[in-house]
Order: structure tokens, then sequence, then C-alpha cells
């Protein structure tokens, strides 16, 4: 899991570790605000190596969330991001 999470840290976002119910590890709102270092991902995948990741979003990491709930807005949703990067989770 470390390794994701220093990769996800070179894409720029934000991480952290989360226990298996997605719970912070540790206080997180301070990276809302300050970038997380690779020596904080080594140090709490160090501590915890089979931790979850969390990846803030917004500003810090660059990245917007949008969830949506039925088929026809996941279609105009698509059709507006078209050749735009993203990431898709269902």
């Amino acid at each position: 899991m470390i390794n994701n999470a220093l990769r996800y840290l070179e894409e720029g976002w934000n991480v952290i570790p989360v226990d298996q119910n997605k719970r912070p590890k540790i206080s997180w709102k301070e990276y809302q605000q300050r970038k997380v270092t690779k020596a904080d991902i080594e140090d709490w995948w160090g501590r915890w190596p089979g931790a979850g990741i969390a990846v803030l979003t917004g500003e810090i990491s660059g990245l917007v969330v949008i969830d949506v709930d039925e088929k026809q807005g996941l279609e105009q949703l698509e059709s507006f991001l078209q050749g735009r990067k993203t990431l898709t989770c269902l």
C-alpha cells in the first residue's frame, strides 16, 4: 500500500492512512492546508503497513469529486468531461 501512497504523492495528491472502516488514523485537518511529504508517508505506513489510503480532495490535491447516482446524470457528465483527465470509481 505504501507504494500506491507514494505514487499518489507523485501525482500531487495529499494522502493519509485510514483504517478498514475508512476512518483516518491521524488527525487530518492540517493536511487540508499542508502538503504531505514522502517522510510522512514512510512514517505512517511504517507504523500501519496495512492501512488504506484516503485522498484529500479540493485545492490541496487539485481534485474534485462528483457523485452521480443516476445513469442519465452519468451519461451527461461523461459527455461534458469528454477529453478531460478523469478518474472514475464505480
